[in-house]
């Protein structure tokens, strides 16, 4: 009876390694995160699913469900952040100047990505916001006026406020590209350094100046000076919406 314990014990500890790290924490969290659209209560730090964008890279079976974290509750509504980068995409799709009104990532998410993403229903859930687009605050880089967006990217000040803590920064900061991404090549730190499978997500603000765009570093640290514009495989898209509870 103690032998064939043993070996069920050895067998569920040799299971785990293979699972790895997110396959882990599948396994301990029994279910997929509950459907925003089912309604309950939603509090900051929940993940919810939203949506659906192909994720495991096959195309044959469908988009998967997307999963959001609630980064803020306000009554009726609430914000939420993609939980993983879903892909690959250059901030603009020219290297010259640009700015988030007028960059062609905002114009990708609040058409294509919309309409392909979210049904006509959950469509009516998201709210039209509008975001202020201030001067990146340790550069020269102008930022540009206030937008009306749907779909959007969090700016260097919201950020901040989200990721006050360094526990904030490495638990939601920090982000895994899916496995879609990686098929797409979204440069992610595999071989060595701190963050092994971490990879870099875009922010709304300019950079260094408006040929570069503010960046979330593998660590959850924001690199302010940013990337190029047009670099398409550098960073990865985290979006954001608020929707209506």
């Amino acid at each position: 009876m103690k032998t064939g314990r043993a070996v069920l014990l050895l067998t569920c500890l040799a299971a785990l390694c293979i699972l790895g790290g997110y396959g882990i924490w599948q396994l301990f969290s029994g279910t997929e995160a509950s459907s925003l659209m089912n309604g309950g209560q939603l509090q900051k730090g929940d993940v919810t699913a939203f949506g659906a964008y192909e994720q495991d890279a096959d195309n044959g079976n469908g988009p998967e469900a997307l999963e959001w974290t609630v980064l803020e509750v306000q009554d009726d509504r609430a914000l939420l952040l993609t939980r993983d980068i879903l892909r690959p995409i250059s901030y603009h799709d020219k290297y010259e100047e640009t700015v988030w009104e007028d960059c062609s990532l905002r114009k990708w998410l609040n058409g294509e990505f919309l309409e392909e993403t979210f049904s006509e229903e959950e469509q009516e859930r998201i709210l039209t916001v509008s975001n202020e687009n201030p001067d990146n605050p340790g550069m020269d880089s102008h930022g540009c006026g206030i937008t009306k967006d749907r779909v959007f990217l969090l700016r260097i000040e919201e950020y901040s406020a989200y990721m006050r803590t360094e526990e904030d920064r490495f638990v939601t900061g920090s982000a895994e590209p899916t496995a879609y991404a990686r098929t797409l090549h979204l440069e992610a730190d595999d071989d060595q350094g701190d963050d092994p499978g971490k990879a870099c997500w875009w922010l709304r603000t300019s950079g260094s100046d408006q040929y570069s765009a503010a960046f979330v570093d593998r660590d959850g640290s924001i690199h302010v000076a940013g990337a190029q514009v047009s670099h398409d495989t550098y960073c990865g898209l985290r979006p954001a919406v608020w929707v209506r509870i």
